[in-house]
């Protein structure tokens, strides 16, 4: 019989397999669990790894192993130990991961730092750090305002990036600061973009816009360079 567990307030849960685990308040996870639906509002703190359909986590989220589920959003703050993997996966809030992310569709809708690759069929994006290779489809990619993303390489079918909409700072009043994203190289089939300092971009068609601060852009179709962006030097090949 499979277990299922529905509790408000503190809650210790072993490790095993479970249908739906449904908690309002604090949940520790004591090992390695598989389930079919697990909705936490509040903290979750999991000793091992979590593994099943659908995920829901409203507040704080620890898990000092691997994450898979084929449906996870997360509100708040998350922090995981080893990898990510699974099919709809959104983070909505701050986010650290030690090991790679592995999904068919990913939001990071707020701060990301990941370690490892990224690799997803579609990634929409904010402000990230990503110390390993960021591959997709496609990437849309939205820049808040005096904040600088990072990753060290990018390869895609689709790659754009665009400022974020001034944020409020009073009634009345916006920012006017452009984030910044430094790449050290882009392959894609189409790049637009703004807000890039990257050493090279190999592409076959490519929209330069300012801000951008690229070293060397190499095309095989066309390619638009707007006002204020700098390019030492562009080849077609």
């Amino acid at each position: 019989m499979t277990n299922n567990i529905r509790t408000a307030g503190s809650a210790e849960i072993c490790e095993g397999e479970y249908g739906s685990i449904a908690i309002s308040g604090s949940c520790k996870i004591l090992g390695n669990i598989t389930f079919d639906e697990l909705i936490c509002s509040g903290s979750c703190n999991a000793a091992g790894d979590i593994k099943g359909g659908r995920a829901s986590f409203s507040g704080s989220l620890k898990v000092n192993g691997a994450v898979h589920a084929e449906m996870l959003k997360a509100s708040g703050s998350a922090s995981v130990g080893g990898d990510i993997t699974g099919g709809d996966i959104g983070f909505y809030g701050a986010i650290t991961c030690a090991g790679k992310v592995k999904c068919e569709k990913l939001v990071f809708s707020g701060t990301a730092r990941i370690t490892g690759d990224c690799e997803a069929e579609t990634v929409n994006a904010h402000l990230f750090t990503m110390g390993g290779l960021l591959n997709a489809g496609t990437v849309d990619i939205e820049l808040p305002g005096g904040a600088e993303s990072s990753v060290p390489e990018i390869g895609c079918e689709k790659l754009t990036v665009k400022y974020a909409h001034g944020f409020l700072l009073s009634k009345g009043f916006r920012s006017r600061l452009h984030g910044s994203l430094k790449v050290g190289s882009i392959e894609a089939d189409t790049v637009d973009i703004v807000g890039v300092t990257a050493d090279r971009i190999a592409c076959t068609n490519a929209v330069i816009g300012s801000g951008c601060r690229i070293g060397t852009v190499e095309y095989t179709g066309t390619i638009t360079v707007k006002d204020g962006a700098e390019i030492k030097e562009q080849r077609k090949v």
